[in-house]
């Protein structure tokens, strides 16, 4: 025989266990720029320092501006992130057997590129927050 709290029990872990981990997240926007000139395409990443693999990501507008996503929504886990910042991915041809030449992108310096590399880093917090970043290369 049942206990007659059983049933109200499974309702809660139904509708709260399901819902999510319950850790504290952040939304984060921001703007793109090289050298003080916004960049117009290309794609933001935020990968976790904690050894989870978090990654999160956003398109750049042509303004510069972008609105990370983590999966399905726009919260991401608060925590220590390295920033990286990539050109767009040149488009596949598969009529050509031969690829073209890549286009040269010198508004993203090769070390922000890769997170062995890019001195960019990011502490999130819970709640909304904006984050600015402005590349500069190498003399």
């Amino acid at each position: 025989m049942l206990h007659k709290n059983f049933f109200p029990a499974v309702i809660l872990v139904a509708m709260y266990g399901c819902g999510g981990t319950g850790e504290p997240t952040g939304k984060v926007t921001g703007r793109i720029t090289h050298e003080g000139t916004p960049l117009t395409e290309g794609t933001i990443s935020f990968s976790s320092q904690d050894g989870l693999s978090t990654v999160a990501s956003s398109v750049i507008s042509a303004d510069g501006v972008y609105d990370l996503q983590f999966g399905d929504t726009s919260r991401i886990p608060v925590g220590e992130y390295t920033v990286t910042v990539h050109p767009p991915a040149p488009p596949l041809d598969f009529s050509n057997p031969v690829p073209s030449p890549q286009k040269e992108y010198p508004n993203f310096p090769l070390p922000y590129r890769s997170p062995a590399t890019s001195p960019l880093h990011a502490v999130i917090a819970e709640g909304e927050q904006e984050m600015d970043f402005d590349l500069t290369t190498a003399n």
